[in-house]
């Protein structure tokens, strides 16, 4: 049964994404393997995206600031690394056979292989459906998500190319979905100051603490 080690380096959310999809792919090319990802858990939502790999044998946490995997944890012949991480040592993922990273990575390499999907563990569904539905969502009707980069992220400088200063065109979006269309909306993103309607059938999730 050949072993994959995967280190998931990226940290914006999108490439963080990416990644945990097309790892997720690989594992599915063969029809008996055991995935072991490995990341550093730098990011708010790095954990949650990394509990959707459904495939994968073992997740390996590394926190902020900790120990730096060396190379030298692979060396079959003297093993003499030490790393503090307990799944290291009792999941036998030291005798990888297939260690992915860096450039294999790139995202045209989706479209080598056949996606499968990402898949909330089921334990955290009905809280999570809950916490929606206790915000206003309406689990009858159709739902439309929105986004716009504001300015202000924390884990990213300036980009006035990419950043949104004014959000009307958004704000009528949203307005002629729940107005005019009879769905929802709900809105993702980061907290800033923006001041947005009240509206029946619209929620604000980047004003929501955690909501990743």
């Amino acid at each position: 049964m050949p072993k994959i080690f995967a280190y998931l380096g990226k940290h914006t959310l999108g490439d963080f994404l990416m990644e945990a999809l097309f790892i997720a792919a690989v594992r599915e090319r063969f029809n008996d393997a055991e995935l072991f990802v490995y990341y550093v858990d730098n990011r708010p939502y790095k954990a949650d995206i990394v509990s959707c790999i459904w495939n994968a044998r073992a997740i390996l946490r590394m926190p902020p600031g900790g120990d730096v995997l060396p190379i030298e944890l692979f060396d079959a012949q003297a093993r003499s690394s030490v790393v503090n991480i307990p799944e290291i040592s009792v999941t036998g993922v030291v005798d990888a056979d297939i260690i992915i990273t860096g450039n294999a990575f790139l995202e045209p390499m989706l479209n080598t292989l056949a996606l499968p999907t990402l898949r909330i563990p089921e334990k955290r569904v009905g809280a999570s459906d809950q916490a929606l539905i206790e915000l206003g969502l309406d689990p009858t009707r159709w739902i439309a998500t929105v986004y716009w980069k504001e300015a202000g992220y924390e884990h990213r400088g300036p980009n006035p190319v990419r950043e949104i200063a004014d959000p009307g065109p958004y704000i009528a979006a949203i307005r002629h979905i729940v107005e005019d269309l009879g769905g929802q909306v709900v809105r993702l993103g980061h907290p800033t100051d923006i001041v947005l309607p009240q509206l029946s059938g619209f929620i604000d999730l980047a004003k929501v603490k955690d909501s990743h």
